[in-house]
């Protein structure tokens, strides 16, 4: 029978469902039953460093068990994401994409030593990404090469994790949080707004891959108008991103991926 304080579903994904919890809170119920305990264990942990870190972040309030699968109960935002209102008005781009660029920028001012290491999830990640051994080694040698770093890492960061609420944005969905390097923060966000999929349950699909080289352009411009990063030094974390989203098994990006990831070594 379902708790009580259960309401509709507001929201679906490839590991979990979100449902409203009370008034005031919303539930976060993973997907398969024979591992939510552990994945919600560790994303609570996750989601409390975080917050503890003063980020505009939503408060994770307890661990609750719903319809033979585990949860987190995090305090509710009311407002579309930053995609939904990108999609409804395109000329919101280059004001949004600087907005994310800046949230992006305030997170990787945050040092962590608690979150787990970005370096070993991509070392991880690289291995299961099915791709030939010596590519595979190739990789393993370009991540080694590259600098490591304790800043907070949101790990999954793009406007769909981004609620714009009625007192600012708030950013979601920090299962992926890990302290390392900023630049490969970035270059996943970069692989995610230029070769993601975007959701095809709305009319506006269409006009979502037209808008986004745009996004991407003024998303870059912004965050490497702040910052002194090193664009050859992105170029490396690009290619290591691109293996470890293979290991994620994303329908139709495989093809695409894998040989972006062979033309990229080759000018190495």
């Amino acid at each position: 029978m379902a708790h009580r304080l259960l309401g509709k579903c507001i929201a679906a994904g490839r590991n979990a469902q979100v449902f409203a919890w009370g008034e005031d809170c919303v539930l976060k119920l993973f997907a398969d039953p024979n591992s939510s305990a552990q994945q919600a264990e560790r994303e609570f942990r996750t989601s409390q460093e975080v917050f503890s870190l003063g980020l505009p972040c939503p408060a994770p309030v307890e661990i609750v068990e719903e319809m033979d699968r585990v949860g987190i109960v995090f305090s509710r935002v009311s407002g579309p994401s930053m995609l939904r209102l990108i999609a409804a008005d395109p000329g919101l781009i280059e004001s949004m994409a600087q907005q994310l660029a800046h949230l992006q920028l305030q997170m990787h001012s945050k040092e962590t030593q608690s979150l787990p290491s970005q370096r070993t999830r991509l070392r991880e990640q690289i291995e299961r990404s099915g791709l030939a051994a010596s590519l595979r080694d190739q990789l393993q040698g370009v991540l080694a090469d590259l600098p490591d770093a304790n800043r907070l890492c949101h790990g999954d960061f793009h406007p769909d994790n981004v609620l714009i609420s009625g007192k600012g944005p708030v950013i979601v969905d920090w299962a992926d949080a890990c302290a390392g390097n900023p630049l490969a923060d970035v270059a996943r966000t970069s692989l995610l707004l230029l070769k993601g999929a975007v959701p095809s349950d709305g009319p506006d699909a269409a006009q979502l891959v037209a808008a986004r080289q745009a996004f991407h352009e003024a998303f870059m411009g912004a965050y490497f108008r702040e910052t002194k990063a090193d664009a050859a030094q992105l170029a490396n974390w690009e290619v290591v991103i691109m293996a470890a989203r293979l290991a994620e098994n994303i329908p139709g990006e495989r093809p695409l991926l894998a040989a972006s990831i062979v033309e990229s070594l080759e000018t190495i």
